[in-house]
């Protein structure tokens, strides 16, 4: 082997030794932050990408989705930008969709006052299933009316 194969044989050893010295520097408990998913979302209930588009929503839509990514689902949670249920609520408006695994966390991402987004999470990984302008997902009683 000639000297200067081995002396870059041997740079590259160090090289490699630097970079899996520095994985140690890394706080091992990195937040989960949490991200997206269209993969479930069911075109035919709620509303489409097109009616929150004709009716305003979909950048403000966008916008907090966006911004809701810059969060772990604990702390999106406690900061009431996630809302968790523990089942798909008895009464809806939708139907729980075939393609939706069972025991899921549903959750909302309110969008303004009465518009949601409307999905699940499977760890860190929130599904968009249902864009909900009219609150349908969670009927409630009007309140002093």
């Amino acid at each position: 082997m000639a000297k200067s194969d081995r002396k870059s044989k041997k740079s590259s050893l160090n090289a490699l030794e630097r970079i899996e010295g520095s994985r140690e520097l890394r706080s091992p408990q990195r937040p989960r932050f949490i991200v997206l998913s269209f993969r479930h979302l069911d075109p035919a209930q709620g509303q489409s990408l097109k009616d929150m588009e004709e009716h305003g929503l979909l950048a403000k839509a966008m916008e907090r989705l966006r911004s809701l990514c810059n969060y772990s689902l604990p702390e999106a949670t406690v900061n009431g930008i996630v809302s968790l249920y523990k089942e798909f609520p008895e009464g809806s408006g939708f139907t729980y969709p075939l393609y939706v695994p069972g025991n899921v966390k549903w959750a909302s991402v309110r969008v303004e006052s009465i518009p949601r987004v409307i999905g699940y999470f499977e760890e860190n990984i929130f599904y968009i299933v249902f864009f909900d302008e009219f609150h349908a997902f969670w009927p409630s009683k009007k309140k002093h009316t």
